[in-house]
């Protein structure tokens, strides 16, 4: 079930039979099976995970940013404030058929696409800078 999440039923026919070359199913045949069996079609849902060695090279980054931020303050440099907007399309299914009391959960990095970004600036003293 985990491996075809995110799979309609017409295309998990010919996942089967190419599974069980001398079997046929049909969409209406799978779908009466899931719902004996109580699998119904749920939101998958989408999880970020992060490696362990990230999170400790993030934690370092973060300290030295506050510290190079503190010494800007001390040299009464002129602050920037940035932001970014990410635009993106959904390249998976959000429901596939799962078992009670059961949720589909797929690693974000395993249906990831290109993102479109656009960063802003503004500070104090000019308000919007770049765009």
């Amino acid at each position: 079930m985990k491996r075809w999440a995110g799979i309609p039923l017409t295309e998990r026919t010919v996942l089967f039979s190419k599974q069980f070359p001398d079997k046929i199913i049909s969409a209406v045949a799978i779908w009466r099976l899931y719902r004996k069996h109580g699998v119904k079609l749920k939101l998958v849902r989408l999880n970020k995970t992060t490696p362990p060695p990230r999170l400790h090279n993030f934690e370092v980054q973060r300290l030295k940013v506050l510290e190079l931020l503190a010494q800007a303050k001390r040299e009464n440099r002129r602050m920037v404030y940035l932001d970014e907007v990410l635009f993106t399309k959904r390249t998976f299914l959000t429901r596939s058929y799962t078992g009670r009391n059961v949720h589909t959960q797929v690693d974000q990095n395993e249906v990831m696409q290109p993102y479109k970004a656009v960063i802003a600036t503004v500070s104090a003293e000019e308000g919007m800078e770049f765009f």
